[in-house]
């Protein structure tokens, strides 16, 4: 048989209709008669229509304690009933009839009947386990299955119950009269008692009063002390702390004093700095203003270095195009004087050529007139070698005269590139002059320096002069030192 544990209440508050009739109910506003409602789905569906505004949690709860309690409950199963209060005690009853339903009841419409012959127990008569069980769920589940059914049981036939149970008025009627046979009886006994000791109370409370008059002045006596104490702890606590406050009043005066001579000896030293910084400064101008007067004459120097070589250039370009010129014109002279010689060779050898066929056709041709043939074509084949050799030359001579066409021409246009590149760097020269000093070292930068210090080197390269590398190193050098 299964061990169904029923809730009269969430706060206990139908345990007395529970024990009175005989019965335990289905605790709950379900007003459906559940009768062979077996089906889960079936009997969600009812629910869910009859309290369309419960959610699906509360649906699944009522539906599942109404179904066990209308269907799964047999005669024979024992019912355990919590009792509310603040001792907590447990009836175990046994089931006697089926599910009975009563829909003109406003509440406890759904019923078994029990009778409640095993009494009322203690939770402490049961295993832990069991008593967790029965607590649990007490916040929603008011109806459900007890797991140890066989333990219950044992404990239930081995052990006697706490008392025959009966309902909760009954039980407080009954503990109310016990407890004032109870108090009857301590008052007689405490009268008696009282009445036969009264004498010896008497003496003994005598005695605890003188006991505590000199407790009392005894303790006057230390609380005066304790007093005095506490007095001359607290001054020579106060003259502790004036010393102490004195001590850091007089160290935090030596550091102030210590923290002026500090700031005024940085003072100086921060004047000393700036007097050095402007003699530093001073002496820098000065020797910005001796360099760039150097630097003036020194450019001066190298534009005029630079004209002499662009003259240079221009004048050896023009003698050198002049020399090639005459070497050409002696070149096609001569080439012209050849190619009449060759003319005539060819002609001689054709007509000797054509004189020697007429002979061979006449079969009549001496012997000597072939030795002349001979001769009249190997002059020809020399003829036409020399040709051939010649017209190498002169196109050797074209390719010659047109590379040194070439190298003046770039000549000339690196000449160009260069004197364009110096006059580009004059300007910006004269503004990094004119500029304050602490821009200085911004106009010359060392890209710019080296780009100008290249092209120099390129255009003297070609002009074949080095007089102006003394301007262009004292250049560099000044500018790196920056």
């Amino acid at each position: 048989m299964t061990v169904w544990l029923c809730r009269a209440g969430l706060d206990g508050q139908y345990e007395d209709k529970f024990i009175d009739q005989g019965k335990v109910f289905l605790i709950g506003s379900v007003s459906i008669d559940l009768t062979g409602k077996t089906d889960m789905q079936e009997l969600m569906k009812l629910m869910s229509t009859k309290y369309p505004t419960e959610p699906d949690g509360s649906i699944v709860t009522m539906s599942t304690q109404a179904r066990a309690f209308a269907t799964k409950v047999k005669a024979g199963d024992l019912v355990v009933l919590p009792s509310g209060g603040e001792d907590r005690l447990l009836s175990v009853g046994e089931v006697t009839g089926e599910y009975q339903y009563d829909g003109t009841k406003s509440e406890l419409k759904h019923s078994h009947t029990v009778e409640w012959k095993y009494g009322t127990w203690k939770r402490k008569q049961f295993d832990a386990d069991i008593v967790r069980s029965v607590d649990a769920f007490d916040s929603f589940m008011l109806f459900f299955k007890l797991r140890q059914e066989k333990r219950i049981r044992e404990i239930i036939g081995k052990s006697e119950p706490f008392a025959v149970t009966m309902s909760r008025k009954k039980r407080e009627a009954e503990a109310k009269r016990a407890e004032e046979e109870l108090k009857a009886a301590r008052e007689n006994k405490a009268k008696k008692k009282a009445e036969k000791a009264d004498d010896s109370i008497k003496k003994q409370l005598a005695a605890e009063r003188a006991e505590e008059a000199a407790l009392r002045k005894k303790q006057e006596k230390v609380q005066r002390e304790a007093a005095a104490r506490l007095a001359k702890a607290e001054k020579d606590k106060e003259a502790a702390l004036k010393k102490e406050l004195a001590a850091e009043r007089a160290e935090e005066k030596a550091l102030r004093e210590k923290q002026a001579k500090a700031q005024r000896e940085a003072a100086a030293r921060l004047a000393a700095s700036e007097e050095a910084e402007k003699d530093r400064e001073a002496a820098a101008q000065k020797e910005l203003a001796a360099e760039r007067a150097e630097e003036a004459a020194l450019r001066k120097k190298q534009e005029k270095v630079q004209k002499d070589a662009a003259a240079r250039l221009a004048k050896a370009e023009k003698e050198k195009e002049a020399a090639l010129k005459k070497e050409l014109a002696a070149e096609r002279a001569e080439e012209r004087a050849l190619r009449r010689k060759q003319e005539k060779a060819q002609k001689d050898a054709a007509a000797r050529l054509a004189k020697l066929e007429g002979a061979k056709n006449t079969e009549a041709a001496p012997k000597a007139d072939d030795a002349e043939l001979r001769k009249a074509e190997e002059a020809r084949k020399a003829a036409e070698a020399k040709a051939a050799e010649e017209k190498a030359l002169r196109e050797k001579a074209e390719a010659t005269a047109a590379a040194r066409a070439e190298e003046t021409k770039r000549a000339l246009e690196a000449l160009k590139v260069a004197e364009a590149k110096a006059a580009e760097a004059k300007p910006a020269e004269a503004k990094a002059a004119e500029a304050p000093k602490a821009e200085a070292p911004k106009a010359a930068e060392p890209q710019a320096a080296g780009t100008v210090i290249k092209n120099i080197y390129i255009t003297r390269c070609c002009c074949g002069d080095d007089e102006g590398w003394d301007y262009d190193i004292l250049k560099a050098r000044r500018r790196m030192r920056r």
